[in-house]
């Protein structure tokens, strides 16, 4: 027998450091704005888009504003032609109609493009006598990741003052993240440090004084690092002459390191070691097994030096016993046939104590599964087990895992289409239980059964339970911290726990405790839309109800008390008795809902008690801790009210206090605009 021993040796060439400025399709000009910004300078951004590939593209171009999240931003989309170069003279005004705004860009497009902007400061009428900055799109696969860091060199803000410093950071990924800042001087002394926290797409810009007061520094660098979060992180500084006549500014980009690793980087030639022939160092390289000295049929064998060539092995001898140290299957039968009752494996046991099947997970780490069943046919059974004892305590399927991580009984219906049941249990005992799960582990963070509906989108449901009098049971004996029932969605429009009754008088959800039966807690309702609702709907407006609404009957016919679906609209006006809530997202209405929606009718979920935060505007003055919030002129925003008691037309109460000078944020409303902000309450309104 000729054992082998395969080895590949391939040739590298290093790689070059590349920096900002590249085309992609996914860009993000860190820091942007519009207004009047310090030492009376006026902003304004221009920016150019140009298109190097050879068809025409449409660019998606979105605005993320500072101080919130942007996960649904405002977008506008721009067309250029191949080799196009487009300019958006003064880019926030041109595509968002923002007069005073601040924040960050993103430019999405399904091929390559490249952007470039112009940051300047412009006080009069002469564009000759503006100072600006020149900034590229900086791609979001460049963006710092969790445990990643760079760095931004020459940052400058001296003690005469002659110059000032700024920072800017966006989340790139739509996920939090915490990123700690820190300054160091040239001699890369530690000088100043301080953790931002950053909502999903939610870009800032601070001094360098923020880091810490007094903080001064004459060409140093500030080191960004990914401390929490799953979220990605972009950056630059600026540093900004403190001139009476001149506000110049230059851009400080972050390092983009693409300097391959030892041992990275191109591969120049591909080498056949022993047990391979082949390879090579140009054009298409072929690598192939060496089979001198094989024999028709053999296979080839690992026996814990090296591979050898060997007779394939027979079937197996019961009792059959075997290890294996693989990654992968260590048995697997696979029946390929594709109609009747057929079996992957059957196990019959006569035995009163014994186990048909019996798996057991012994690896204390990693996520393990004692007994593993899939299922491909949409009306397949992933794992099915029978126990047809009379009497006694037995087991259709048992399955133990050890590991902190592992999965007793795993079954997985993979079938996108049908109804697949990943996991089916039935009882015919009166007093049984088809599924009992026992969490023995003693900790208050593990959990006794979880189901998952694996789908992003339809009708995917974790756990479905069937019965006449209870429906699922549970059970939790831990002391402190633990969870009757936990449910988690990931689908953007999904609902955690959906409970439906049919009885006029009954409940859907009911909820019974010594301590707080609800918390933490934000009540909201289904609402239909007023034909003259605009097409985009800006999270966090107000609505007032119209007069309008729909009703449900019940199965005797009778109108139901405890459910109806009301007709809402933007509030239009100052103390709007009608005031209904504050808009959540626009969504359609379940497949099972009991209205059925007419073609053209739109749907959205809007917050009415509970915690939560709503728009409001500077239009009736300041806003403290404890005011009362209601309805205002400009159509969606609140604004303060002027009394302190809670009348039919408030909305809430503010729990935080707004500082309209450090707000930059506004809206436009006749003529006027009004600084904005999304502010937190409490909803009183229903």
């Amino acid at each position: 027998m000729r054992k082998a021993v395969f080895c590949i040796f391939l040739t590298f060439a290093a790689a070059g450091a590349s920096f900002a400025g590249l085309p992609d399709g996914d860009l993000y000009l860190v820091s942007v704005g519009r207004g009047v910004g310090a030492a009376g300078s006026i902003w304004y951004t221009t920016v150019w888009l140009h298109n190097p590939e050879p068809t025409t593209v449409t660019v998606t171009v979105s605005m993320l504003y500072r101080g919130q999240q942007n996960s649904a931003p405002e977008q506008q989309t721009v067309t250029v032609r191949p080799g196009e170069t487009l300019t958006l003279p003064d880019a926030l005004l041109d595509l968002f109609g923002a007069t005073s705004a601040s924040g960050a860009l993103r430019f999405q497009a399904p091929t390559r493009i490249f952007v470039s902007a112009r940051i300047f400061n412009q006080t009069g009428s002469d564009a000759a006598e503006s100072q600006g900055q020149f900034m590229a799109g900086l791609p979001a696969g460049v963006a710092i990741g969790p445990a990643a860091f760079t760095d931004i060199a020459g940052i400058t803000q001296p003690a005469d003052e002659s110059f000032r410093c700024n920072f800017a950071l966006v989340e790139t990924a739509g996920a939090n993240a915490s990123v700690t800042v820190t300054l160091y001087d040239g001699a890369a002394v530690e000088l100043a440090s301080r953790t931002y926290n950053l909502r999903p797409y939610e870009p800032i810009q601070q001094n360098l004084s923020n880091l810490g007061s007094g903080v001064s520094i004459d060409g140093g660098r500030l080191h960004l690092e990914v401390t929490a979060g799953g979220g990605r992180v972009l950056g630059l500084a600026s540093m900004v002459g403190n001139g009476t006549v001149s506000q110049d500014p230059s851009t400080l980009e972050m390092e983009i390191e693409t300097t391959a690793a030892s041992g990275d980087g191109d591969i120049t030639a591909v080498h056949a070691g022993e047990g391979l022939i082949g390879g090579g160092s140009s054009g298409e390289v072929t690598l192939a097994i060496d089979t001198t000295g094989a024999a028709a049929g053999e296979t080839l064998l690992y026996d814990g030096s090296g591979l050898e060539w060997v007779s394939p092995p027979g079937g197996l001898t019961l009792p059959y016993r075997g290890e294996s140290l693989t990654t992968g299957a260590a048995f697997k039968i696979s029946n390929t046939s594709t109609s009747g009752n057929v079996f992957g494996i059957r196990a019959d046991i006569a035995s009163t104590a014994g186990s048909a099947i019996f798996g057991w997970s012994a690896s204390s780490t990693g996520l393990t599964s004692g007994v593993l069943g899939q299922a491909h046919s949409s009306t397949g059974v992933g794992v099915a087990g029978y126990a047809s004892s009379p009497s006694g305590e037995t087991f259709g399927v048992y399955g133990v895992a050890s590991s902190p991580d592992g999965r007793g009984i795993w079954a997985l219906a993979a079938s996108e289409s049908g109804e697949p049941i990943a996991l089916l249990a039935e009882v015919a005992s009166e007093n049984g239980r088809a599924v009992v799960a026992r969490n023995s582990s003693g900790t208050s963070a593990s959990l006794a059964s979880k189901f998952r509906g694996l789908t992003t989108s339809g009708g995917s449901t974790g756990i479905d339970v069937f019965a006449s009098r209870v429906g699922g049971h549970f059970q939790v004996d831990g002391d402190t911290g633990d969870y009757g029932v936990q449910s988690t969605i990931y689908s953007p429009d999904g609902i955690g726990v959906y409970a439906y009754t049919n009885s006029a008088t009954g409940y859907a959800f009911y909820a019974s405790g010594a301590g707080a039966d609800y918390g933490p807690f934000t009540g909201a309702h289904e609402v239909k839309l007023a034909p003259d609702m605009p097409p985009s709907i800006r999270p966090g407006l107000i609505v007032s109800a119209v007069g309008d609404t729909e009703q449900r009957r019940d199965v005797s016919g009778e109108v139901s008390l405890s459910s109806t679906l009301p007709t809402v609209a933007l509030s239009q006006m100052p103390r709007d008795r009608a005031v209904f809530g504050v808009v959540l997202a626009q969504r359609p209405l379940p497949d099972d809902h009991w209205y059925t929606p007419s073609d053209g009718e739109r749907f959205a979920v809007v917050n009415a008690l509970g915690e939560g935060r709503v728009w409001v505007t500077d239009v009736n003055g300041e806003i403290r801790i404890g005011d009362y919030i209601t309805t205002s002129s400009v159509p969606g925003y609140g604004q303060r009210q002027d009394d302190d008691l809670l009348h039919s037309y408030t909305l809430g109460k503010a729990i935080e206090a707004v500082e309209w000078q450090s707000v930059s944020q506004t809206v436009g409303h006749d003529g006027e605009t009004f600084r904005a902000y999304l502010i937190a309450v409490v909803y009183t309104s229903g």
